[in-house]
């Protein structure tokens, strides 16, 4: 009896003492976050489909390039489709959606010639990722548009107005949202009607881990 006692007992500190030495967890490793439905968004995008945000970083910073100040205020990642009431969009190629779209606004800095500047979204804004996919334009149907003409009229009809806030979609074609970590967003300078940059090409880097 005295035996099986003290077997028993053994038993208990050897339980115990295992549980007092599990390995702790690693601090620094993040937490994945549970994607989040997007019901209320700036440009709609709850109203268009069923769209998951998975991560959001905001208050990037504000840049210059020649003529242009280009503040960047959120950059999100998200997956999802739009709806099959949305007609224009009932296509494969918008379902199962891998994006990243990044919210900037964008204001003239000084007075510009309309025929001697050039800068787009579809030639000057690209995104390359840390998976190493490299996008050279923002989807054209999924995205707001900006070029200098836009940004010469509000200059001149409403000089007080606030700057142009836009909305560009990069749909990865290589990666998925849950392997991003980092991007680099690269705006380049505007262009002159000689082929020189006006300004300083912009290399931003987004860490989504933060």
């Amino acid at each position: 009896m005295k035996f099986f006692n003290l077997s028993i007992t053994v038993i208990i500190i050897l339980i115990l003492f295992g549980c007092n030495n599990e390995p702790e967890k690693d601090s620094n490793v993040n937490s994945v976050e549970e994607p989040t439905l997007i019901e209320e968004h700036e440009f709609g995008l709850g109203k268009l489909g069923e769209f998951y945000r998975f991560n959001k970083v905001e208050d990037i910073g504000t840049y210059s390039t020649g003529p242009i100040t280009i503040e960047i205020e959120m950059v999100e990642t998200i997956k999802g489709s739009m709806g099959t009431e949305v007609s224009s969009y009932d296509k494969e190629e918008y379902k199962d959606m891998e994006l990243i779209g990044v919210q900037m606004t964008f204001d003239l800095n000084e007075e510009v010639d309309l025929d001697k500047l050039s800068f787009s979204d579809e030639e000057n804004i690209h995104l390359i990722t840390d998976t190493g996919e490299s996008i050279d334009q923002p989807d054209q149907s999924l995205s707001s548009i900006i070029d200098i003409a836009t940004l010469k009229n509000a200059q001149i009809q409403e000089a007080d107005a606030e700057p142009h806030l836009r909305m560009f979609i990069f749909q990865l074609e290589e990666s998925t949202v849950e392997e991003i970590e980092e991007a680099t967003l690269i705006i380049d300078a505007p262009i002159d009607n000689e082929g020189n940059s006006v300004g300083e090409d912009l290399e931003i880097e987004i860490d989504f881990k933060q």
